[in-house]
C-alpha cells in the first residue's frame, strides 16, 4: 500500500507483515546483512550498523510484525504521531552508500518495502515508533501480528541518537544487556596481557 501525502512531501508505505528472525529485522542495502556489535552501546529499539544499515529490535523471537514507513523530504515534526500512540520511540543517524537502504528480514533478499531512501545515497535520519514489543516477548508467532512499527525516514546529516520515548520492558531488558555486555568488553580492554 502506498499513500502520498503533505503535498507530496511525504511518502507512506504499508503496514505490511515484515518477518523477524533472532528478535530483529534490518534496514539494509540489498546484499549488506547489518549486525549490531556485542558490546555496542544501544536504546534497546534501534542500532545503525556501519558502513550502512541498521538493526530494529523486536519483542517476538520469530515471526511477523507490522511495519508502516514514511518517507519524508525533511525532519517530521516530533509527536506526529503523538507520543501517546507508541511505547519506544528513538531516532538515529544511517548510512546509505548506494541509496538503496530497505527494510528486511534478516539474512533474507526479498524486501517487503521499497527504497526508503528517495533522496539517493548519503546520511539518512531514522526514527523508529514501536508498540507491543511487551505482549508475546520472546514467542514465535508465525499467524498473528502483535507488533506495530513506524519507520520515519528523511535526508539528513549525521547527528546524535535522540531517545523520544522509552517506556516498553523490551527495551528496557535490551539496554540493561546492552551496558553488561559494554561494561564486560572494557574489562577485557583493561585486563593485563600475558606477555
Amino acid at each position: 500500500m502506498k499513500s502520498d501525502s503533505h503535498e507530496g512531501k511525504t511518502i507512506t508505505y504499508g503496514p505490511v507483515p515484515t518477518r523477524v528472525s533472532w528478535h530483529q529485522f534490518v534496514l539494509a542495502e540489498v546484499g549488506h546483512y547489518p549486525s549490531a556489535p556485542v558490546g555496542d552501546p544501544c536504546n534497546g529499539l534501534i542500532t545503525p550498523s556501519p558502513p550502512c544499515g541498521a538493526v530494529i529490535y523486536t519483542g517476538i523471537a520469530d515471526g511477523n510484525v507490522a511495519v508502516e514507513v514514511q518517507v519524508h523530504q525533511q525532519e517530521p515534526p516530533p509527536g506526529v504521531p503523538p507520543l501517546e500512540e507508541w511505547e519506544d520511540i528513538a531516532e538515529v543517524t544511517v548510512q546509505a552508500p548506494t541509496g538503496q537502504l530497505m527494510v528486511c528480514a534478516l539474512m533474507d533478499d526479498g524486501p517487503s518495502l521499497p527504497p526508503v531512501t528517495a533522496s539517493g545515497a548519503g546520511a539518512y535520519r531514522v526514527r523508529v515508533h514501536a508498540r507491543g514489543r511487551d505482549i508475546a516477548y520472546d514467542a514465535a508467532l508465525l499467524d498473528e501480528i502483535v507488533e506495530d512499527y513506524l519507520i520515519q525516514v528523511w535526508p539528513a546529516p549525521s547527528a546524535s541518537e535522540v531517545i523520544h520515548k522509552q517506556t516498553d520492558a523490551c527495551g528496557a531488558g535490551l539496554r540493561r544487556s546492552a551496558a553488561r555486555n559494554a561494561a564486560r568488553m572494557a574489562g577485557k580492554s583493561s585486563s593485563p596481557t600475558p606477555d
